[in-house]
């Protein structure tokens, strides 16, 4: 007579997983209604493109990181294009030469607000003559 005894079987996976961060962390970016100043200057077969943000109000309660992407929306594809963010007069984010090219900085938010601007750079080919050249900026803020 052949018995089969079902044997048993005990296994267990357990992974602990920790966060830390700033509850509630709060980020605040002000001023929603941007305006941005235009130049244009002539070199022969490129023209240099400038657009120049009013200044957005940074704030919160704690480190964040700062993260900027730019993307080419429209227009003839520039040669080269970039857009420096500027904090309290300072030169920090720099995403540049590439569509959805980004960079990322991080900084102290406290309830007194620091200053961001933008400034935008794009050489395009001085025969284009008309249309729109339409570039997006996207902040986002996080927790570090």
């Amino acid at each position: 007579m052949l018995m089969l005894q079902p044997l048993a079987c005990h296994g267990g996976l357990e992974t602990t997983t920790g966060f830390s961060g700033t509850v509630p962390f709060i980020c605040t970016i002000d001023n929603g209604d941007q305006v941005v100043e235009t130049s244009y200057t002539n070199y022969g077969s490129l023209a240099l493109l400038e657009g120049f943000s009013t200044p957005l109000q940074l704030s919160g309660n704690g480190s964040a990181r700062l993260h900027l992407v730019l993307t080419q929306i429209s227009g003839p594809t520039a040669a080269t294009f970039q857009l420096f963010g500027k904090i309290d007069g300072f030169s920090y984010l720099n995403p540049k030469s590439g569509n959805s090219h980004s960079d990322s900085y991080t900084t102290l938010l406290t309830q007194t607000p620091k200053t961001l601007t933008y400034q935008l750079r794009a050489f395009v080919e001085n025969a284009y003559s008309g249309g729109d050249l339409q570039f997006q900026a996207v902040l986002t803020c996080l927790d570090v």
